[in-house]
């Protein structure tokens, strides 16, 4: 009834799971802005681990932004595992898109998000933004902290991709230009409205649907610069 869903995974073997570094473009990761990685793919094989933090040494080297989302899976690999590869990685990303979900805080040890934040900013993250499911987001730099509440104007019919959803806006938006706030609403919204459809990506909204449904949303005209090229 709340939209929450279980999984069922069938990786190994899967073609991402031959993911190696030797895969891996030097000259097409320079041309980036930003790269994103998460916790599925240091969790589904040892190659796909190993691709993972080459990306990490490409952007650290070609002075490209990393963003990174833990997304725990505790059928896919160890607290143990999953806890190595955080410490290894954290130093080196940009920006880090944890959740606090029951699967996740078994990752942090804590269900704080504060703690979380905390630790990030610690390791060198220069952004943070820990998601909070139906309490939205709390997101941080060194300089500035919001906690943003989740958007309610729309159905929850399948929450799979919501966090997905929620980076890629958030990420796009701080592109653009965006203050981190501004950032966050974002995220929220396009999550929501996500989550107003079913599956991972039939129901994410166009540039377009956004613009229409943000002063439904907030009661207040889109920001300029909000979406747009990044």
């Amino acid at each position: 009834p709340d939209g929450e869903r279980f999984f069922t995974y069938y990786r190994t073997g899967d073609a991402a799971a031959t993911m190696e570094p030797a895969d891996l473009s030097a000259d097409y990761v320079a041309r980036a802005r930003l790269a994103h990685t998460s916790g599925i793919s240091q969790a589904i094989s040892a190659s796909s681990r190993a691709a993972v933090r080459r990306l990490a040494e490409l952007c650290g080297e070609l002075g490209v932004k990393l963003s990174y989302d833990p997304n725990f899976r505790p059928k896919l690999w160890s607290v143990s595992q999953a806890r190595c590869e955080l410490e290894w990685i954290l130093p080196r990303v940009s920006i880090a898109l944890p959740s606090m979900n029951t699967d996740e805080a078994l990752l942090w040890s804590t269900k704080a998000p504060e703690k979380v934040i905390e630790r990030c900013l610690e390791a060198g993250c220069e952004v943070v933004a820990v998601k909070l499911g139906s309490d939205g987001c709390l997101v941080a730099s060194a300089v500035e902290q919001w906690r943003v509440q989740a958007v309610r104007r729309f159905p929850v019919r399948d929450t799979t991709g919501a966090g997905d959803a929620f980076d890629g806006a958030l990420l796009s938006a701080l592109l653009c230009g965006a203050s981190l706030r501004d950032a966050a609403r974002l995220g929220n919204l396009v999550a929501a409205m996500k989550c107003s459809g079913r599956g991972a990506l039939g129901n994410l909204p166009s540039a377009d649907e956004v613009t229409r449904a943000w002063p439904e949303a907030y009661d207040e005209p889109l920001p300029k610069g909000l979406i747009g090229q990044s």
